[in-house]
């Protein structure tokens, strides 16, 4: 048998597998634009993975390792023609899976209408998180502009570092120690609180819901006179959304971190997984207004933000992946680390001067989380030319789809509400 390059796994893509059983761990993007050259998008794919191997890679857990089998730009991008520029032709393509043993880690539908191009990327979350992700999409508009342009793409390519040892070199062993001890000053509780849905595994969709700029302009403003970020105010109306749907009062939901703030800016990290989260525990009282709801949040993020308590989950993951085996680790995984039932993942702002592809304009772009099996429900949320768009990724019934419209509209409503 043909001897297979192994790329050694880290701790994060671990994590990222055994959370299979809340969802597949798939990142999700799309992009209207105008069309592109199929060709030079098909070369930028190539380039790539250089600088991200795994993309060409299949996983082996039993030796938690990537298997090098080359899999081209053909195998990666698909090409579809359709008779319209409607985006509901590129619904049944977002929500597509990848086969992470056998397949390229990585999957683009180019769907192509007659004035214009949608874009599908599934990528597996095992090589990345929402932040890598979306230098991934820089680096790949980046190289298709280059190769347009007949440019050298070489300084594009060096693959760089995707262990968390920059993030660990940052402390001692005592302070490691003393992490890893710590108590929390805000406990998770209520993890049976759920959104009640059907489920249905072999329907899998996502909903969407665009805050237009005029409105989100308009929220940011409110933010500010508060003295409170914007994540504090979506998380806000997410969380009174929840209480109101389901009667319950108590609401803890885990919020994301980037751990890269804690590393050297001169310190090249790779594109890879490095987030963590904050727990977001908040009772609201009756007829509690937004208002005091956004103070109360706003303040436990800013005490949370200002530890490194964040810190503890991902250096006891990354002790226990390196002294366990596979075998053992994956039944102390369900023991040690409990994945949240309701959760929330803000992606943040897609930045316009870096997704750019030459001589096309893109007209709206989004990028969403995993699509979640029931009981487990979450909310996405990302900004590209200040419109925000809100996702909810569910295998569901109709009814379903329905009830999750009708939140995301509540969670709008809500946000609406603030700006006074």
């Amino acid at each position: 048998m043909e001897h297979l390059e192994k790329i050694h796994a880290e701790a994060f893509d671990i994590m990222q597998y055994y959370y299979r059983s809340a969802h597949e761990p798939f990142i999700h993007c799309q992009i209207r634009c105008s069309h592109l050259d199929e060709d030079c998008l098909k070369t930028a794919v190539d380039l790539s993975k250089r600088r991200i191997p795994l993309i060409g890679c299949s996983f082996d857990i039993a030796e938690h390792c990537w298997r090098q089998q080359n899999f081209t730009a053909e195998e990666i991008v698909s090409v579809v023609t359709v008779n319209s520029d409607t985006i509901c032709d590129a619904g049944k393509y977002l929500v597509s899976s990848i086969d992470i043993f056998s397949e390229p880690q990585l999957k683009i539908f180019l769907i192509r209408g007659q004035k214009s191009d949608t874009i599908c990327f599934i990528m597996n979350h095992m090589i990345c998180d929402g932040a890598g992700f979306k230098e991934y999409l820089y680096l790949l508009s980046n190289l298709y502009s280059k190769c347009r342009k007949g440019l050298n793409t070489e300084c594009e390519l060096q693959a760089s570092v995707r262990s968390m040892k920059p993030l660990l070199a940052r402390f001692t062993f005592a302070e490691k120690i003393a992490i890893l001890f710590s108590k929390p000053d805000v406990s998770n509780k209520h993890r049976s609180l759920t959104y009640p849905l059907q489920g249905d595994k072999e329907s899998p969709f996502i909903v969407t819901r665009c805050i237009p700029k005029d409105q989100f302009q308009a929220i940011k403003a409110a933010a500010k006179r508060r003295s409170a970020t914007l994540n504090d105010m979506i998380l806000t109306a997410y969380i009174r959304t929840l209480s109101q749907e389901t009667g319950d009062r108590h609401i803890s939901i885990p919020c994301p971190v980037d751990l890269r703030k804690y590393i050297s800016p001169d310190e090249k990290i790779g594109i890879c997984n490095l987030t963590s989260n904050l727990i977001c525990n908040v009772e609201l009282r009756p007829d509690e207004q937004f208002e005091q709801t956004l103070k109360n949040i706003s303040l436990q993020m800013q005490r949370q933000k200002s530890s490194v308590l964040c810190l503890k989950d991902p250096i006891l993951l990354n002790f226990a992946f390196h002294a366990l085996p596979e075998k053992v680790l994956s039944k102390l995984f369900q023991k040690l680390f409990t994945i949240p039932v309701l959760s929330y993942t803000n992606l943040g702002i897609i930045n316009q001067s870096l997704l750019q592809f030459d001589g096309s304009t893109i007209l709206n772009c989004f990028i969403t989380g995993a699509i979640k099996y029931t009981p487990y429900f979450q909310i996405s949320v990302s900004t590209y030319n200040d419109v925000c768009t809100l996702s909810c990724n569910m295998h569901g019934t109709p009814d379903d789809r329905k009830k999750i419209e009708h939140f995301l509209q509540e969670v709008h409503k809500e946000l609406c509400s603030c700006n006074i």
